[in-house]
């Protein structure tokens, strides 16, 4: 979210925002056994026809059809192995691994991610995840109550 969600100074100052972005995380409980991770920017928010460009050129989507994609199929793009909006590879971002391993990650976790996003606004990472993972899966076994 630092390299890819937010403005610089400059850039938020002229589109009426703080200089400084604000990334947020809310934890929420969903029951006894689930519980939602928000992780949120104010930042640029993700731009759909930048992202279809990329994945276009890329040859991982037709270029006419594009147009007809729903955001949200637009976002699931990003978690795609080596898909990188970036140009050109910096310490931070451009080697499309990030969204990916997140995902993998998530997943072997038996939880889910989906993204909103609002260009100009910001985005939103929300994960669902067990809050007592599988012992299988992290290896420590779990404590009864």
């Amino acid at each position: 979210m630092i390299d890819h969600g937010l403005e610089d100074m400059d850039e938020r100052l002229a589109t009426g925002k703080p200089e400084i972005g604000t990334i947020a995380c809310h934890v929420e409980r969903l029951g006894e056994d689930m519980v939602r991770l928000t992780v949120s920017d104010d930042g640029r928010g993700i731009d759909v026809a930048r992202v279809l460009a990329k994945a276009a050129e890329k040859g991982l989507v037709a270029s006419d059809p594009v147009a007809d994609m729903a955001p949200e199929a637009v976002f699931e793009l990003l978690f795609r192995d080596d898909f990188s909006t970036r140009d050109e590879v910096s310490l931070l971002s451009g080697r499309g691994v990030g969204l990916a391993a997140v995902r993998a990650e998530t997943e072997r976790l038996g939880g889910t991610v989906r993204v909103r996003s609002e260009v100009g606004r910001g985005s939103q990472f929300v994960f669902t995840l067990p809050l007592f993972p599988d012992e299988a899966l992290c290896g420590t076994p779990r404590m009864a109550a």
